[in-house]
C-alpha cells in the first residue's frame, strides 16, 4: 500500500513541476521558487527604510561642471532574497525671481538608478511648458544583491524629497 501512494505523490509533484512548464506560463524556475516558498521554511520580511533626504537646490548650486546640482548617495545595500524595492522621488520646481511664484517655473530633473551589475534606468522631466512638480515611483520586483547607485542631477530652483525602501527578509 505504501508504495502506490508514494507513486502517486511522485506523479503529483512531477504533474504540478512539469505541467505549467510545458503551458509556458511559467518557466521552471519560477515553479520551483513557488514550491519552496510553499513547502519551504517560512521566512519574515519586513520594509526596511534605506534612504530618505529632503533638500532645496537654487541657482548657486548649480555652478559645477554639469551645470546641474548633483547628488550621489551612497550605495544602496540590496540583501539576497529581497522581494521588492520602492524608489520615490518628488522634485518642486520654483520661479527665480520669487519662489512664490507657481508659475514660469523652469527646472530640469535627472534621476539614474544603477544597479549592482552596471545596468543604468534613467529618467528625465523639464518643467518648461509643464507643471512645476515632478514626481516619480521606480518599483522593482526581486532587485539583484549588492549595491545599487542612485544619482540625481538638478537644475533650477526649488526642493526635493527621495526615499527609498525594501522588502527584505530579517
Amino acid at each position: 500500500m505504501s508504495s502506490k501512494k508514494g507513486i502517486v505523490i511522485s506523479l503529483t509533484v512531477m504533474a504540478l513541476l512539469v505541467l505549467p512548464s510545458l503551458s509556458g506560463c511559467i518557466g521552471p524556475k519560477e515553479m520551483s521558487e513557488k514550491l519552496i516558498e510553499k513547502f519551504g521554511e517560512k521566512q519574515h520580511y519586513e520594509w526596511d527604510k534605506k534612504l530618505e533626504d529632503k533638500r532645496t537646490f537654487k541657482i548657486i548650486d548649480v555652478i559645477n561642471q554639469n551645470w546641474a546640482k548633483v547628488e550621489e548617495y551612497p550605495p544602496v545595500k540590496v540583501k539576497a532574497g529581497t522581494r521588492y524595492m520602492h524608489i520615490y522621488l518628488a522634485v518642486n520646481f520654483s520661479n527665480i525671481i520669487n519662489p512664490m511664484w507657481e508659475w514660469l517655473t523652469l527646472g530640469y530633473a535627472n534621476i539614474t538608478i544603477t544597479d549592482p551589475s552596471g545596468v543604468n534606468t534613467s529618467r528625465d522631466y523639464t518643467s518648461l511648458g509643464k507643471g512645476n512638480e515632478y514626481r516619480d515611483f521606480f518599483y522593482i520586483p526581486n532587485p539583484q544583491k549588492g549595491n545599487w547607485e542612485i544619482t540625481l542631477k538638478l537644475r533650477g530652483t526649488g526642493d526635493y524629497k527621495i526615499f527609498v525602501e525594501v522588502y527584505e527578509p530579517v
